[in-house]
């Protein structure tokens, strides 16, 4: 085997779900050489996605940290972006009686994330401390009646993500 054919190899390996398995328990610089590497390759994507995956592990301070509300708006948006049945809104509970991020699927169901924060919304100084979701339904023509809800503070975002996997399999047409 030649040297291109390993390094295609290599990369053929190193793409795809060993990403979500291996990329948390990296250090930073280990994801960062395979990063570049994948990068040299024309991997582009695979190597987006072993810093998106080592990111959600790193703590604050680290090369690669990101916030729990960013990890979750990036995690909304790309699953959506890949689910055509699903669309991802940003909205204003006070407004639309939903959530901060709602998930539409159709005009039937919808999954609704709110932000909880540790002072009222009109104090500047508030911090999100977790999120609380609903899932609903209506029949047409009909509101929305609550089928679930669900709470998860901001250290553990993936159960979230759990709830909401589920809900976008649930409602998938």
């Amino acid at each position: 085997m030649n040297t291109t054919d390993a390094l295609e190899a290599f990369a053929q390996t190193w793409t795809g779900d060993l990403t979500y398995d291996v990329a948390p328990s990296l250090s930073c610089h280990e994801v960062d050489t395979l990063a570049t590497l994948l990068r040299a390759l024309g991997y582009t994507a695979a190597a987006d996605a072993w810093i998106t995956e080592h990111s959600r592990t790193d703590d604050e301070g680290d090369a690669h940290y990101v916030t729990p509300a960013a990890v979750l708006r990036e995690h909304l948006s790309a699953t959506s972006d890949r689910t055509p049945w699903v669309e991802l809104r940003e909205e204003e509970p006070d407004a639309f009686g939903a959530g901060h991020i709602v998930l539409y699927a159709g005009d039937r169901h919808r999954f609704a994330i709110t932000e909880q924060c540790d002072r009222p919304s009109d104090d500047p100084d508030r911090d999100v401390v977790g999120r609380e979701w609903q899932t609903a339904e209506r029949a047409s023509g009909e509101g929305w009646t609550i089928t679930a809800t669900g709470h998860a503070d901001t250290e553990h975002v993936r159960d979230l993500l759990t709830a909401t996997a589920g809900w976008m399999r649930a409602v998938r047409p």
